[in-house]
Order: C-alpha cells, then structure tokens, then sequence
C-alpha cells in the first residue's frame, strides 16, 4: 500500500551476517541474548510478534507482513532491536505526522539481513505538495536539482537564513519531523520528483 506519492515511509536494511548466534558481545550482566537496548518483548514474541504489538498500539489500521521472518533462525539480538526501534519510531511518525489511517509493515530477510518497509495512506507526496506556497516549491524545486541552501539564496536572491526556513516549512507540510536533515532532504525530494 503505497503512500499518496507511492513512496515507502521509511525503509531500512539491518545487517547480519546470517549465523545464528553470531552479533556484538552483549555484556556480562544482561540477561543471555539481550543487551540494554534489547526490549524484552522481542524475546517473548520475537520480531513479528513484537512488531504486531507495536502496530495493534499505534491508532492505525496496521497489517504486517512477516511470514518469511517467523520461519527459520532468529536474526542477533542486536538485528532485531534495531528493526524494532525502526518500525516503533516510523509507526509513531506516521500517525502523528502523515495523517495517514492505514500502514503496511513489510519484514523479509535478504542475504545479509532484514529489510523493513513500512508505507501508508498518509499526505505524503503530492496532497502534501498541493500545501506548500509558491516559494517553498520553488526551493523544493531548486533542492531537487542538487543545489545546496547558499546555491538556493543566489538564485532566488533571499538569505541562507530565509531558505533553512523554507525548508523547515517543506519538511513540516511533507510530514518529515526532525531527524537526519539530510534524509529529510531526500524524502522531500523524492516527493517531488514523484509528484511531477
């Protein structure tokens, strides 16, 4: 179920190495197979259990789509807490952010880890784009073509300081709250181009 720009909310690939029992030496004093930022959770459900919680807890009409995760070896502790702290931190973006009543969770396992996608029905993408003003799809615009905040104040003859404003106000209508400016600076792209 694609987003309205038919983009995914947020993907990530974990990595391991594929044998079981292979991840970071956890300390001493955790529990076996936890670490400090191991949810106990995932030990008593596993990924998609503990992923089907999340999602039964967000406010979201949420299916998840694991079947080939519940089969076959547990990926590390470490893989699994990262899924999780990724699906958890997207679930809670999504219903406060994108406006969205549907979510679809994805977890498959790849040669060297787990893939999570997650897409919704939120205001990504073109109704989010039909919200900005003339001149901050303008600086989406010129964001696109690669060029940087000072590139943008040149060509548009306004201050760095005026564009970082107008990019904050993309992020905000495209429903990219703060993070890694960089990937919202993608995202947001990306929902242009995908809206043209």
């Amino acid at each position: 179920m694609p987003g309205a720009a038919g983009l995914p909310v947020f993907e990530a690939v974990t990595g391991f190495d594929g044998k079981a029992g292979q991840g970071p030496v956890e300390p001493a004093r955790q529990p076996p197979g936890r670490s400090a930022g191991h949810p106990p959770i995932l030990s008593d459900r596993g990924l998609p259990g503990a992923v089907r919680a999340l999602a039964a807890g967000s406010g979201l009409d949420v299916s998840v789509l694991a079947d080939d995760v519940d089969e076959g070896p547990r990926a590390p502790a470490a893989v699994e807490a990262a899924a999780y702290f990724v699906v958890a931190e997207a679930l809670t973006n999504t219903a406060r952010h994108s406006g969205a009543g549907r979510a679809e969770i994805q977890i498959t396992r790849t040669a060297t880890g787990l893939r999570v996608t997650i897409r919704d029905d939120g205001k990504h993408g073109a109704k989010a784009l039909d919200s900005l003003t003339a001149r901050e799809r303008e600086v989406l615009q010129l964001m696109a073509e690669g060029q940087d905040n000072a590139a943008i104040a040149a060509t548009l003859v306004i201050t760095e300081r005026a564009v970082s404003k107008h990019i904050g106000n993309v992020f905000l209508k495209l429903g990219l709250p703060p993070a890694d400016a960089g990937h919202r600076r993608v995202l947001a792209v990306l929902a242009y181009l995908e809206s043209r």
